[in-house]
């Protein structure tokens, strides 16, 4: 019991740290994407495609970045199946970087599930904006 309550006490500050970056306020060497999801789904439709696409072209030349995915799902459903949910949402989002040229050593991934909402999961709209894999870019600095 004491090892999940630091799990969850280090995942907790991870997904703070994680809050600043994506606010793209406190750190210059970072950038972020959201990729949205529909619920139960792990498609990536056509629109986010896309926006990841063109997401990712701004990066070269790409030696130069580390790329972090890191997913999440709303509360609805098991936390077994929304652990799945999220790692599946993942996965789709890793291949499709692959797919648009980043080396799949440069991508680290990370599956929250249901575990750390950026959004009010008691609600319609935070539950649809919790539904994403977040996309981080690092420069690296040499």
């Amino acid at each position: 019991m004491p090892q999940i309550k630091k799990i969850l006490a280090l995942s907790l500050l991870l997904f703070t740290f994680v809050q600043i970056l994506v606010a793209q306020e406190i750190e210059p060497n970072y950038r972020a994407k959201s990729i949205f999801f529909g619920g139960g789904s792990y498609y990536i439709d056509s629109q986010q495609i896309q926006e990841l696409s063109d997401f990712l072209h701004q990066f070269t030349p790409i030696e130069e970045y580390e790329f972090f995915i890191q997913s999440h799902t709303d509360n609805i459903g098991s936390m077994e199946y929304n652990n799945w949910l999220s790692s599946m949402r993942g996965r789709a989002v890793h291949m499709e970087m692959v797919h648009w040229g980043v080396p799949s050593e440069f991508i680290s991934n990370q599956d929250f599930g249901e575990l750390a909402p950026d959004f009010d999961n008691n609600t319609w709209d935070g539950r649809i904006r919790n539904r994403r894999v977040d996309v981080i870019v690092r420069r690296i600095v040499f």
